[in-house]
């Protein structure tokens, strides 16, 4: 059965209206483009880390990456199977895709990051407790808290904001100090002045102004069990399930988009859901059940729906929706539903967020692009395979097509033995660049006779035996020779990653066909049989001489 929503169908735009609206959109945006609109994406720097990243945050230019430790199940008798961790839990911190700074030991999880106004809060499990950090984009550690199952923060303008797994809400100042605790939801957002809260048990959802170092309650609503909540521009998003099982297996999903001051625009329902993010502008909303992808506008209306069944996360800016699929493809759409934009890593993506102009995807590592309003470049990598590595970061696998940000770049194409090329190039603007590779492949040279020397293509390589000597792939015109032997010649195919062998074998010149000649038996026979036929003719003869010698002697 297809899995989709539950009872009717979309609400659907009038096609005079729709048809009105692009055209005044379109309209608008030749007319009065500026620096603030984009058009293109394009990759611009990446790293790989050897553990997954478990939380990402940043501007843009800033990024912050933590990385949970590296954990193991023990088993003993009286304590049953159990988690380890070897307690490098880590956070890295980039300027424009260069390491600042990095701090490692900090525990088991980095459960949640955020970043803003050049300082790091981070949620981190140690143990059996967990801490909370504020950190400055020099490194410098301003203070850390303890706050038992803490498992989200959000850094703001004058405040940081703490949730716990308990359903406790902690409200510090930027100097560490505790303005109030209180029992609201262990779902939590926070935007800049307003948080709203929610509880995965009661249900009730809080949206609250933050006023003063104090709250304002600024309305309520009650949903049986939350699972998402969201503020984006005038909007509030709550994703909620009527009992804990559903709330568990994610069945039944209702999706409920709020005003600011608690008016309930609609509410629709979903057999199923992976995820459901909101607009900065708080005016499309993405819906991603199992089967499908969904584009609603703050009316509810459908505006398009697509069939992708590996969606993990998704991110919205604007009009436009970026999908990242456990495969580690990263797709961006438009407003109308054409896809402007695909990426695929050769890695695990897990999750993406779109801040301030550009787009981070993370999971084995971490991928930054930016939106352009200008046309980026395209690198066309011509490999029969290979991985391809831009600035010692592995980004995909050859033969592919890489939109990039203009700028310089080192490129590195290597398959295990077989394709190992590196090129410094320089992308401007909308220009692209053609990068021929061609594979390797090895050739081993034996023969009959030491140290006969080998040539290929007319050059010497040394003399037998020849092992795993390196070519390009192509066509090779092969000869051995040695000192009075006649010359091998082959001619050979070298196709990447082949391992080709060579046996040749050299005949001493004792003839002008350089083989030794080997006669007829049936000649020899003839030969042999015209010898006896002459001794039989010559001792009679020398007998007969021999009496006629001695019978003149004794005369």
């Amino acid at each position: 059965m297809k899995i989709g929503l539950v009872g009717s169908t979309f609400p659907k735009k009038t096609a005079e209206g729709g048809q009105m609206k692009r055209l005044i959109l379109f309209l608008f945006f030749i007319l009065f483009f500026t620096g603030n609109s984009f058009a293109y994406v394009g990759f611009w720097w990446g790293y790989a880390f050897t553990h997954n990243v478990s939380g990402i945050s940043g501007d843009g230019s800033f990024v912050v990456v933590g990385i949970n430790a590296e954990c193991y199940y023990e088993s003993e008798t009286n304590r049953g199977m159990y988690e380890v961790c070897d307690g490098n839990a880590s956070v890295y911190f980039f300027r424009n895709g260069e390491i600042v700074w990095s701090k490692e030991m900090l525990g088991d999880f980095i459960l949640s990051i955020s970043y803003h106004n050049a300082t790091i809060a981070l949620a981190v499990q140690e143990n059996s407790t967990g801490y909370v950090y504020l950190i400055r984009n020099d490194g410098k550690i301003l203070w850390k808290k303890e706050c038992p199952w803490a498992n989200n923060v959000f850094v703001t303008r004058k405040y940081v904001i703490v949730g716990d797994s308990r359903g406790y809400v902690y409200l510090f100042n930027r100097e560490g100090r505790l303005l109030w605790k209180l029992k609201l939801g262990d779902r939590l957002f926070v935007n800049d002045e307003y948080m709203i809260t929610g509880s995965s048990s009661n249900g009730t959802v809080y949206f609250i102004g933050l006023i003063n170092n104090n709250i304002k309650m600024l309305w309520e609503y009650q949903v049986n069990h939350v699972y998402k909540v969201l503020i984006a521009g005038n909007s509030s998003l709550v994703v909620g399930f009527d009992t804990y099982p559903e709330l568990y297996f994610k069945k039944n999903a209702s999706i409920l988009l709020f005003s600011r001051n608690g008016t309930l625009f609609w509410k629709r329902k979903f057999k199923s859901l992976v995820d459901v993010e909101i607009s900065n502008n708080g005016k499309y909303l993405g819906v991603v059940t199992p089967s499908e992808l969904y584009f609603l506008n703050m009316k509810g209306e459908l505006l398009w729906s697509k069939n992708i069944t590996d969606i993990v996360d998704v991110s919205l800016f604007d009009k436009s929706l970026i999908v990242v699929t456990r495969r580690g493809k990263i797709y961006v759409f438009n407003e109308t539903g054409k896809r402007d934009f695909i990426f695929e890593t050769g890695k695990t993506i897990r999750h993406t967020i779109y801040v301030d102009n550009h787009i981070i995807a993370s999971g084995d590592g971490v991928y930054v692009f930016k939106t352009l309003s200008y046309k980026p470049s395209t690198l066309r990598i011509l490999a029969p395979y290979g991985e391809i590595h831009l600035n010692d970061t592995y980004i995909t696998d050859a033969p592919n097509n890489i939109t990039l940000v203009p700028g310089r770049y080192e490129v590195r194409v290597i398959e295990d033995r077989c394709i190992n090329h590196v090129e410094n190039i320089s992308l401007g603007f909308g220009e692209v660049k053609i990068v021929k590779i061609r594979g390797i492949g090895y050739l081993d040279v034996f023969s009959n006779v030491s140290n006969a020397e080998v040539y290929v293509n007319g050059t010497s390589i040394g003399v037998v035996p020849i092992l795993q000597y390196e070519l390009s792939e192509g066509e090779y015109h092969i000869e051995v020779v040695a000192k009075g032997y006649k010359s091998y010649t082959q001619e050979v195919l070298i196709a990447p990653c082949e391992h080709k062998a060579i046996n040749a074998t050299l005949y001493p010149l004792f003839s002008k066909n350089s083989e030794p000649k080997v006669e007829n038996t049936s000649n020899i026979l003839e030969r042999d049989s015209s010898i006896s036929n002459t001794l039989l003719f010559l001792i009679p003869l020398l007998v007969v001489v021999t009496l006629i010698i001695i019978l003149m002697h004794k005369r």
